[in-house]
C-alpha cells in the first residue's frame, strides 16, 4: 500500500499541540473516531487507528462516496461525455413516458450535482439498498416540489443518477472508469464499490476504502487536481467543487458538487454518516481523513478551536508526546474473564426462538476455554461469531445486522468481539465491525437455571433504530 512520507508536525509549520488539542476535543465530546490522518504541505504528519481499525482494512464510506462520483463526473466532462447543462431526461429518453411533470424534463446534470433537483425530500440510500428492482426508475417516480434548479436538498438519489449518467456516456461504471484516470495515478489499490441491481455503481455510497486512500483524495484536491506535478482534472472543476466559483448567494447552505463549504472557505468537508470525512484546510496547506462511529456533526467547530487556533505556549516534548498517543489508541476495552454455572467450559445450551421481527429461529452458545461460539439461525442461514471470553478475537462472519447496520448487508465481514458475564445469569457480547461504523452490544439474560433466555441486540450508530426487538428463547438442550 502507498503511503505518503512522513514528518514531524513541526517541520510543516503545525505544532503538535494543535493537533493534541484537537484529539482531546473530540475525546471530551464523545466523538468515537476509528482512524485519522492528517497531512500537510503534501506530507503526512500524523496516523492514528484506534484498534481494531487498521491501515490495510478497508472501511465502507456512506455519503463521503459522493466525493469520488463527482470526480468522475468532472473527469467526463473534461473529456466532453457530458456538459453540465444537459438534461437528465437526455441520458434516459427511454423513461420519459414517466414523467408526467414538465419539470422533470428540464433537471440537469448540474441539479443533480448542486442538490437542487427539485425533490422535496432526501432519498437516503438505506432506502434503495433493500429494492430489487429500478433504482432509476424509482428517482423518477419521485415527485418534484420545486422547480430544478431552484432549492437545495440534499439526497443520495441524485448521486445515483450522476453515477449512472456517467456509467451511460462513457459506457462503464463509474469505478471502471475512474480506475485509469484517478484510482491508479494515485495509489488507490484494491478498490470496492457495490452495485445496485442494475448494476450500477450507487454513487451516493457504498465505495470501500483504505483511509490513506481517503487522504490522498483530500490531497489531490487541496492540490487542485494535481498529483504528482501532473495535471489530472482541470482546475476549475476543482474550484467549481468547492464553491469557489459559482457558490449560492441566495442564503441557502453553502454547497457545491459534493464538498461543504465551512467558514467562507477557512475549511471545505466532504462528509459522510457517522463521522467519515475528509477535510481541506487551505490556509495551513493542510488535508484530513476521518472514518468513525458517531452522531455528531460538530468537526469544524472543533477545528476552529483547536487547528485553526495560534497554540500559544508549547513544550518541546509534544511531538513525542503525539506521536505516543498515535501509537496507544484502542477501543479494545480490556475485560477480566468471567464464568457462570449456567454455561460452563465445554459446555452448550440450544434456545429455539418465539416468534420475532427477525425471523431468528436459533441461538445457540457453547464455550470451550475462553472462546464462546455464539450462533444465531434466521432466514438467511446460520452465523457465528466467535467472542474471546477476557480477550478479543477476530474472526469473519456472516452474521444478520442490514436493520442496524444502515442497510449494510455483506455476505462475510470482519469482527472483532469479546464477552463477559455481568452476573450469573446475564452475558454481555460486544462486536465490533473495523470494516464499518458498526458496534453491536448483545444482552443475553437467562432464568435462574438458564432454561430460557432473552436478548437484546443494540447498536451505536444507525439511519433507523439503534436497537432490535427482544428476542425470547426456550432452552432444547
Amino acid at each position: 500500500m502507498q503511503t505518503m512520507e512522513r514528518t514531524a508536525p513541526v517541520k510543516t509549520g503545525i505544532h503538535s499541540h494543535s493537533i493534541i488539542r484537537f484529539l482531546n476535543e473530540l475525546e471530551l465530546r464523545g466523538m468515537e473516531l476509528h482512524s485519522l490522518l492528517i497531512s500537510a504541505h503534501g506530507k503526512l504528519i500524523f496516523e492514528g487507528y484506534w484498534a481494531p481499525y487498521r491501515p490495510d482494512i478497508p472501511h465502507i464510506l456512506h455519503s463521503l462516496t459522493k466525493v469520488y462520483t463527482n470526480t468522475a463526473v468532472g473527469f467526463a466532462a473534461a473529456e466532453g461525455l457530458l456538459r453540465l447543462d444537459d438534461t437528465v431526461l437526455s441520458f434516459f429518453p427511454e423513461y420519459a413516458g414517466l414523467l408526467d411533470d414538465p419539470r422533470q424534463k428540464r433537471m440537469t446534470v448540474r441539479d443533480l450535482i448542486t442538490m437542487r433537483s427539485g425533490h422535496g425530500r432526501m432519498i437516503s440510500g438505506n432506502e434503495w439498498r433493500p429494492i430489487r428492482t429500478s433504482w432509476i426508475k424509482e428517482f423518477f417516480k419521485e415527485p418534484l416540489v420545486w422547480e430544478p434548479g431552484e432549492k437545495y436538498q440534499y439526497s443520495s438519489g441524485n448521486s445515483y443518477m450522476l453515477s449512472a449518467i456517467v456509467q451511460k456516456a462513457s459506457g462503464q461504471t463509474a469505478c471502471d472508469y475512474l480506475q485509469s484516470r484517478f484510482f491508479e495515478p494515485l495509489g488507490l489499490k484494491n478498490v470496492q464499490w457495490d452495485l445496485s441491481p442494475e448494476g450500477i455503481n450507487p454513487g451516493g455510497n457504498g465505495l470501500s476504502l483504505c483511509t490513506m486512500d481517503i487522504l490522498k483524495t483530500a490531497q489531490f484536491y487541496l492540490q487542485k487536481g494535481c498529483w504528482g506535478g501532473r495535471q489530472i482534472l482541470p482546475a476549475e472543476w476543482i474550484e467549481r467543487s468547492l464553491g469557489q466559483r459559482d457558490a449560492p448567494t441566495d442564503g441557502q447552505p453553502l454547497y457545491g458538487y459534493h464538498w461543504n463549504n465551512f467558514g467562507n472557505g477557512r475549511a471545505y468537508i466532504a462528509g459522510g454518516a457517522f463521522g467519515q470525512a475528509a477535510v481541506l484546510i487551505p490556509e495551513l496547506d493542510m488535508a484530513m481523513a476521518v472514518t468513525a462511529g458517531h452522531n455528531k456533526d460538530t468537526l469544524f467547530e472543533v477545528m476552529e478551536h483547536t487547528l485553526l487556533e495560534k497554540p500559544g505556549e508549547v513544550s518541546p516534548e509534544e511531538d513525542t508526546i503525539l506521536k505516543n498517543k498515535g501509537d496507544c489508541l484502542n477501543l479494545l476495552v480490556r475485560v477480566e474473564p468471567t464464568e457462570s454455572p449456567i454455561l460452563p467450559p465445554g459446555a452448550k445450551r440450544v434456545y429455539s426462538c418465539g416468534e420475532n421481527e427477525d425471523s431468528i429461529t436459533e441461538i445457540a452458545l457453547s464455550q470451550e476455554q475462553n472462546v464462546l461460539r455464539f450462533t444465531m439461525a434466521d432466514h438467511r442461514g446460520r452465523h457465528t461469531v466467535l467472542c474471546g471470553m477476557g480477550g478479543w478475537i477476530s474472526s469473519s462472519t456472516s452474521m444478520t445486522g442490514n436493520y442496524l447496520h444502515h442497510q449494510y448487508q455483506p455476505e462475510h465481514a470482519l469482527v472483532c468481539a469479546s464477552g463477559w458475564w455481568e452476573n450469573p445469569d446475564r452475558l454481555t457480547l460486544i462486536w465490533r465491525y473495523p470494516e464499518m461504523a458498526f458496534c453491536d452490544r448483545v444482552t443475553l439474560r437467562f432464568s435462574e437455571n438458564g432454561e430460557t433466555l432473552s436478548m437484546l441486540r443494540e447498536v451505536n450508530v444507525n439511519s433507523q433504530g439503534l436497537k432490535r426487538p427482544e428476542v425470547t428463547g426456550i432452552c432444547l438442550r
